[in-house]
């Protein structure tokens, strides 16, 4: 009954005689333990605490009467019995305990620690505990202190601790009555804060203590009255000149107090970030109407909320900007700054004179029309039209030109400002006959920054002989500011009036340029001349033209024309070289635009070479016109060649060191990168086999960056490809090589080509294919081919697309045996090459690490080398000793596994020459030991040095030694 009778002891005096028990003004008690051990299982310590286990356990009991308390007996084994509860904060602030405590003896040299409380770094900040027949407080040098006397064992007692942690002082009272010997006594140590309670015994003793209703009770101050705030503040209304704009905010405030008169500001600035801002000037309401100041510019609204009591004035809260432009339309830029107006209707023309829709095609004889590009500036553009080239005179300086315009706002009207230099290019794959031509007009250089307004004028009445509509806009296209499409800065062009633009030193003697009497002879080209072979049997490849300095070749326009039949294949060639020395052949499929409709027809028929992308680091581009044509076809009326910036061209590394990974990695589709590209994380050090492969005519991107990392078991595979139509595979079986697939080729025989140096173009028997198919429709697969015959060992992969759907990840882990690799760590090296196929690219797309095609790609000649890195063998997973009794022929072979037992164990024993002449399996025991025995016959047993090997399941790596037979 004790302890209950004290409970209600200590809520009658608490408030009475604790002078931290009663709240303070703007403080509050806040509990950070509070258990009375009734709702943990007998034998267990409550949930949070952290008890010492074993013989002497801390745990929960019960009395007679079902009250459940924490118990602990000590037996003198030099261990104490602890259980400890760790603050879910330090304290640092005053606070209080109280506990019932009780000893179960009272013998002059027995302790037991009921309340120890330490800091961060595990010191002692108080301490109280049992000592013989008195309760005592350490102090000092580790010195005892009696706080109570006469004490008598199996009573509860009632702990009460003030703690002023500003004063580090503490005072005890037991069962309400205030210890004069423990009044404002220095804490044991005087800590900034308190992080945990431990009960514990004394490890040199023997007895029981026990503990009940502990609660620790922080003191809190009250937070000051707060600010009012302002959330959700944005700007609400159509951001256009001359419309009413509307701050909107919610007030609020913690202790409720109302708002007061709030101010306001209205700001004008030039970035959407607002960076270099300024107020406007008497823009001091919560509307604002935007005007001709605010065109092209960030507005801003900003509330300093206030209130009626208390703190009185918030912090003044900005809102997102909101960009103002004129009256009229505006393009809206896709995510990768792109915009078409396909011209069904004039709702993306800001304004337009002269001019007429009809059918999705804009026409008029001298119109105009104007586009308005909003937050962005213009970067570039491309307009198609169709014209009949029997009604155009083709006079230059009236044909479709584009002009560079700005608002005056004075005035309210577009004033025309530069005007733009373009290329013309023909489209004779989108023409229906010969009369109505189709063409683009590119812009050839940038357009200058900051440029918001793009007027477009049509031909004047001296290009068009005609009727208005024989001229006409089809679609324009714009790239804005934020674009990285546009890779032009300017354009070489060539209109075949003499030989001046070539390189020096070419031989132009088979070339002869032949001028127009009539610009009837050559309808559709609007050229005055154009350039043909004198000797129609002779090729040329006098047309060499190089790149401004500092400038690479980006892309390549061929226009030529025939009378009458084309020819079956192309007459005109494009080449390639990053040196003036060397070309290549550019195949690049789909360049090639030929007309749509028959081309017999006794016309001008065009026929052009639109290269769009050309590879890195072009620095030469050659036009090469075959011989034999009939007629000396083509005659050729326009070259523009796009440049733009150098990128250095970095040799490929075909010698790569693949690292061994410190931990399996997992398989998830993630191969991440760093800020500059390079591989993180668990691929973190992977040298990379790049795919280079290429930019095609869409700018769509074919390529691979391939990763390789090893562990004991498996090769890791990791590739970022790039694919315009990702993981597009439903083969299945061997038939995967036929869509979208990774191959690896392997070998490590020969590797200096002097044994079989007829198979440099082909492969070994020994080298071995591996296909890993990208789809994902009929689930992940995979073959591999080695002689010959295919097989499917055991490969784990993952495939995730990339988010913008123009490319995937493939993370794969091949076992090495599967690979006939064995002990890498060693620094084994092997010949490789990787192969990227796009089965939705023309002819199936196909590009290597060191070759492209798929002819060149079985080439061991030209594979790469990659070198496991050296690394430490792992731990001998068994023993295995072999001895031969050349007197009974008896071979014993014994061992022990390390890792598994109780498993299938399969000897294999081979003579001198690699002849098996032994093969037997049997189970290891519980331990993990085996023993294989066996009479070699006379003819088993010829003399010599026997490999005898053994490898398990669940035995990595098979071990090996040798017995000699004499």
């Amino acid at each position: 009954m004790r302890k209950r009778i004290t409970m209600l002891l200590i809520v009658t005096l608490l408030f009475s005689i604790c002078p931290f028990v009663i709240p303070k003004a703007d403080a509050a008690i806040v509990n950070v333990l509070s258990e009375d051990f009734e709702s943990t299982t007998v034998g267990q310590v409550p949930a949070g605490w952290t008890a010492t286990t074993g013989a002497n356990l801390v745990s929960v009991a019960q009395d007679t009467a079902g009250n459940g308390y924490l118990s602990t007996t000590e037996t003198n084994n030099s261990v104490a019995n602890t259980a400890t509860y760790t603050f879910a904060a330090p304290i640092t602030t005053d606070f209080s305990v109280d506990m019932q405590v009780m000893t179960k003896q009272t013998g002059s040299s027995f302790e037991g620690y009921f309340l120890l409380l330490k800091d961060a770094v595990g010191d002692k900040v108080l301490e109280l505990l049992f000592n013989g027949s008195t309760i005592a407080r350490r102090y000092g040098s580790n010195l005892k202190s009696t706080v109570l006397s006469g004490i008598v064992a199996n009573e509860w007692y009632n702990i009460h601790v003030d703690v002023n942690m500003t004063t580090k002082q503490y005072s005890v009272s037991i069962d309400g009555l205030p210890m004069s010997s423990a009044t404002n006594v220095a804490l044991y140590k005087a800590a900034s804060e308190v992080t945990d309670y431990t009960f514990s015994s004394y490890r040199y003793q023997s007895g029981t203590i026990q503990l009940d209703n502990i609660t620790v009770s922080k003191f809190v101050a009250d937070p000051p009255n707060q600010a009012p705030t302002a959330t959700g503040v944005t700007v609400n209304g159509t951001p256009l000149s001359g419309q009413v704009l509307t701050g909107s905010y919610t007030y609020g405030d913690a202790e409720s107090n109302p708002q007061g008169t709030s101010t306001f500001k209205w700001y004008r600035g030039t970035n959407a970030d607002g960076t270099g801002k300024s107020v406007i000037s008497g823009a001091t309401s919560l509307s604002y109407t935007a005007g001709a100041a605010d065109v092209n510019r960030y507005l801003f609204f900003e509330v300093t909320p206030v209130a009626t009591a208390g703190t009185l004035t918030g912090t003044p809260v900005l809102s997102p900007s909101v960009y103002v432009r004129y009256p009229g339309n505006v393009l809206t830029f896709d995510a990768t700054g792109r915009i078409t107006d396909a011209l069904n209707q004039l709702n993306l023309v800001y304004s337009q004179s002269g001019v007429t829709l009809s059918s999705g095609s804009v026409s008029g004889i001298a119109g105009n029309f104007t586009y308005y590009s909003g937050a962005q500036d213009f970067k570039s553009f491309g307009i198609d039209v169709t014209y009949n080239k029997w009604t155009m005179n083709f006079t230059p300086l009236d044909d479709l030109s584009v002009y560079e315009a700005s608002y005056d706002s004075q005035t309210g009207t577009i004033v025309e400002g530069n005007k733009v230099t373009l290329v013309r290019k023909l489209h004779p794959e989108l023409m229906s006959d010969v009369q109505n031509v189709k063409a683009t007009y590119v812009a050839a250089s940038p357009i200058t920054a900051g440029t918001k307004f793009l007027r477009v004028k049509m031909p004047t009445a001296a290009f068009n002989s005609g009727t208005a509509t024989d001229f006409k806009v089809d679609q324009v296209a714009f790239e804005g500011s934020l674009s990285t499409f546009a890779r032009i800065d300017g354009y070489v062009e060539d209109t075949m009036v003499d030989f001046s633009k070539y390189v020096s030193g070419v031989d132009t003697s088979n070339l002869q340029v032949v001028p127009l009497t009539t610009s009837t002879l050559i309808r559709t080209f609007n050229t005055t001349s154009y350039v043909k072979r004198i000797s129609p049997t002779v090729a040329t490849t006098a047309m060499t033209f190089a790149a401004p300095s500092g400038k690479d070749f980006k892309s390549a326009y061929l226009e030529g024309y025939y009378f009458a039949n084309l020819p079956s294949t192309p007459a005109f060639e494009l080449w390639t070289s990053t040196n003036g020395t060397d070309f290549t052949l550019y195949n690049l499929s789909g360049i090639y635009k030929h007309p749509a409709f028959g081309s017999s027809a006794n016309n001008s028929i065009p026929d052009t070479l639109h290269a769009n992308y050309l590879p890195n680091g072009v620095k030469y581009v050659r036009v090469r016109l075959a011989g034999n044509i009939a007629n000396g076809f083509p005659y050729m009326t326009k070259l523009a060649f796009g440049y733009g910036a150098e990128i250095p061209v970095v040799p490929a590394d075909y010698d790569v060191t693949i690292k061994k990974t410190a931990s399996e990695i997992t398989l998830d589709g993630v191969v991440s990168a760093d800020a500059n590209g390079n591989p993180s994380g668990e691929w973190a050090g992977s040298e990379l086999i790049r795919i280079q492969g290429l930019t095609d005519n869409n700018g769509d991107q074919h390529r691979a960056d391939v990763f390789l990392k090893y562990d004991d078991k498996k090769l890791y595979l990791g590739a970022k490809i790039k694919d315009p139509t990702p993981m597009n595979n439903t083969r299945t079986g061997t038939g995967i090589w036929n869509g979208d697939a990774l191959e690896l080729f392997l070998g490590d025989e020969d590797m200096d080509f002097t044994q079989h140096p007829e198979a440099v173009g082909t492969m070994l028997p020994s080298d071995r294919q591996l296909v890993l198919g990208s789809g994902i429709e009929n689930g992940y697969q995979w073959y591999m081919n080695t002689q010959g015959a295919n097989s499917k060992p055991l490969v784990f992969m993952e495939i995730v697309r990339d988010a913008d759907g123009r490319g995937y990840t493939m993370e794969a882990a091949i076992p090495l045996y599967a690979l006939g690799i064995t002990n890498p760590w060693e620094g084994k090296a092997l010949l490789l090459n990787a192969a990227l196929s796009d089965g939705s690219y023309a002819s199936r797309g196909q590009w290597g690490w060191t070759t492209n095609g798929e002819s060149a790609k079985r080439a061991r000649g030209q594979f790469g080398t990659v070198t496991f890195e050296q690394a430490a063998a792992p731990t001998a997973e068994m023993s295995l000793s072999a001895s031969y009794n050349n007197s009974s022929n008896l071979l014993t072979v014994t061992g022990q596994t390390t890792q598994v037992n109780s498993r299938l164990m399969t000897l294999t024993v081979k003579n001198a020459a690699g002849g098996t002449v032994y093969f037997e399996q049997t189970l290891s025991n519980a331990s993990g030991n085996f023993t294989f025995s066996h009479n070699l016959s006379a003819l088993e047993a010829s003399p010599g040095t026997y490999t005898v090997k053994v490898g398990g399941d669940g035995v990595r790596i098979p071990r090996v030694t040798t017995v000699v037979i004499n």
